[in-house]
């Protein structure tokens, strides 16, 4: 999937980047659905909610925690994806 910019923009207190539709249709994601956002190594690192009882994003992170130095690839959504299939 290519690299895509997105602009900033408050919105009350808080700031808002919007998804672009291609993303959110490869995703699947929803209107109205929950998001978890997570922060690891100065990166934002946003995630469906998990439904399961058993959340194996754990295994996601501990993947990124182990990278030292600049990643030369990042994983594309259906990589990603398949983590929590």
């Amino acid at each position: 999937m290519e690299v895509t910019t997105v602009k900033l923009q408050k919105i009350g207190n808080s700031i808002r980047a919007t998804i672009p539709k291609k993303i959110v249709e490869g995703l699947s994601l929803h209107q109205g659905e929950d998001m978890v956002v997570n922060v690891i190594d100065n990166s934002i690192l946003l995630k469906k909610k998990s439904r399961r009882k058993t959340d194996k994003s754990s295994q996601f992170y501990g993947v990124l925690k182990e990278k030292k130095g600049p990643v030369d690839h990042w994983p594309s959504p259906e990589e990603i994806k398949s983590i929590w299939e």
